[in-house]
């Protein structure tokens, strides 16, 4: 889908001054995050919580903002992003998550007061996502499917492997730090947006009415009937080659 921007308007405020509370949504591929992320704006009270720090995405903003450091680019962000009532969120993998962290000075400039750690329970259904949106390269519902996914055993093995060791990252990061983050489940997300983002608000300390954002695209549930499929093949793969 062509038409969606992450660097364009729809996803500005008016200018804001000053220095905002700040979030991240900490996630691992395939968690709903992007989801979530849309939620969460939608109140106008959350900020614009996209994936700012993936690599390719801060070379884009670099360009488009006319700044040559992340410490730049996070004040540009601050000023369009941040929600009137003074909340900026940000969603990151850990893999994008962990080089802001290695940037003492970016990592002090963003100040992350809050963090809530979007997991999915069944993680061979979330391995399985990650193999689909590789190779159709549509990561979201905005994308269009460029080819049609083949059954892999050996890469959804391997992609199993990766959300386990972010999501032990993650982890350690938070009892390393001493954080007790707000865990939103996926699961419970999509049985219940509603109670996710009221929960969301109340962590923030958000009292007053969420009044809502405009937004022209709203992102859909990607999975299909191949995930099912792929699953219980992989559950019989699995069980055949079991000593």
């Amino acid at each position: 889908m062509s038409d969606w921007d992450q660097f364009g308007a729809d996803y500005d405020f008016p200018d804001f001054d000053g220095q905002p509370n700040t979030y991240v949504i900490a996630s691992t591929p395939r968690s709903g995050s992007h989801y979530f992320g849309h939620l969460l704006r939608k109140t106008g009270a959350l900020g614009s919580p996209l994936e700012y720090f993936h690599p390719g995405h801060v070379e884009t903003w670099k360009q488009k903002l006319g700044v040559s450091t992340l410490e730049g680019l996070i004040a540009c962000l601050f000023r369009r992003r941040t929600s009137p009532n003074g909340w900026f969120g940000a969603k990151a993998h850990w893999s994008q998550f962990e080089p802001l962290l290695q940037n003492e000075r970016a990592f002090q400039a963003i100040n992350f007061s809050r963090y809530i750690h979007i997991i999915r329970r069944d993680r061979l259904a979330q391995a399985i996502s990650l193999v689909v949106a590789r190779q159709t390269a549509s990561w979201i519902s905005f994308h269009a499917v460029r080819r049609t996914p083949e059954y892999d055993f050996g890469a959804i093995q391997t992609a199993l492997s990766e959300i386990d060791a972010q999501s032990d990252q993650w982890e350690g990061f938070f009892s390393s730090r001493r954080i007790d983050p707000m865990i939103v489940e996926y699961e419970a997300l999509l049985a219940d947006p509603e109670e996710a983002v009221t929960g969301v608000l109340a962590y923030v300390g958000h009292h007053g009415p969420a009044t809502g954002a405009a937004s022209s695209l709203e992102p859909q549930r990607q999975s299909s009937g191949i995930n099912v499929e792929w699953k219980e093949r992989y559950l019989a793969d699995l069980n055949s080659t079991a000593c």
